[in-house]
């Protein structure tokens, strides 16, 4: 286990592992920084010396943290370049995310995995990121709670209500976050109860896509250009009127294809 800190007032408790030489270096500084308060985020960098790192008000140390993540070999090792997602995850703390994929490049397109940063004014993209010693990272403040919600209702503006008849009933994420994350009413709406429909297209023998269903995660289209090796699918047109589709009349001929059902969120 990592040791960490809670930040409490004036004292910070130790929650778990051993007392290390490191945390016992920095016990007495801590205790000096520490207000009478909860730390916010614009008094990070005068509060948090640079060789800690705050999550959700438990304070990490970050030599610590690296041995952790260099020495589990069942995580994502630590790297200079890691994520805020790829760090959460490592620390037990899920973010919800849609498009991200660990094996495919960052794309930052759903906007699900929005957090508060200490350095910056607006909620960022944690999959797209990067790990710095100084943060204070909030990932179920208010402010990330209400951008969930958003992001969701406008997920589901045009998501048709198919899941009873679904293949991916019961096992989608989208339905999961939607209970957890999203809002308890819609304020989009058609009086007549119209949602935008997209005409599928024939892309092989092995997958059947029913473009209602997307969501524009763009992992099919990651998948195909980076494993499979195929640059003939993509996102066409802009705003409400984006699709997924080939750039010419073609199909998937991948021996690699059926993995796209594994891929994406939901059952194409």
């Amino acid at each position: 286990m990592i040791s960490t800190y809670k930040i409490t007032n004036n004292k910070s408790h130790l929650l778990s592992g051993r007392r290390s030489t490191l945390i016992n270096k920095h016990a007495t500084q801590v205790d000096k920084l520490l207000s009478t308060t909860t730390l916010s985020l614009t008094d990070t960098t005068q509060l948090v010396s640079k060789n800690f790192f705050v999550l959700n008000n438990k304070m990490y140390d970050v030599d610590i943290l690296k041995l952790f993540l260099e020495s589990d070999k069942r995580r994502v090792h630590y790297h200079e370049n890691i994520s805020l997602l790829d760090l959460c995850a490592n620390l037990n703390v899920f973010i919800p995310h849609y498009c991200y994929h660990y094996d495919l490049s960052i794309a930052g397109n759903c906007r699900m995995c929005l957090v508060e940063v200490s350095n910056s004014q607006k909620p960022v993209a944690s999959c797209a990121f990067e790990f710095a010693p100084n943060l204070q990272v909030l990932t179920d403040s208010f402010v990330v709670h209400r951008a969930r919600e958003g992001i969701t209702e406008f997920l589901l503006a045009n998501h048709p209500l198919d899941c009873a008849i679904c293949d991916q009933g019961g096992e989608c994420d989208l339905q999961d976050q939607s209970l957890i994350y999203g809002p308890d009413r819609g304020r989009l709406y058609h009086p007549s109860d119209f949602k935008r429909a997209v005409t599928s297209f024939y892309a092989g023998i092995t997958i059947k896509v029913i473009l209602t269903r997307c969501i524009h995660c763009t992992r099919c289209i990651r998948f195909l250009d980076e494993v499979a090796g195929e640059s003939n699918l993509g996102m066409l047109g802009r705003g409400q009127n984006s699709e997924i589709g080939f750039y010419i009349e073609n199909e998937i001929t991948s021996e690699l294809s059926s993995n796209l059902t594994e891929f994406v969120l939901l059952e194409h």
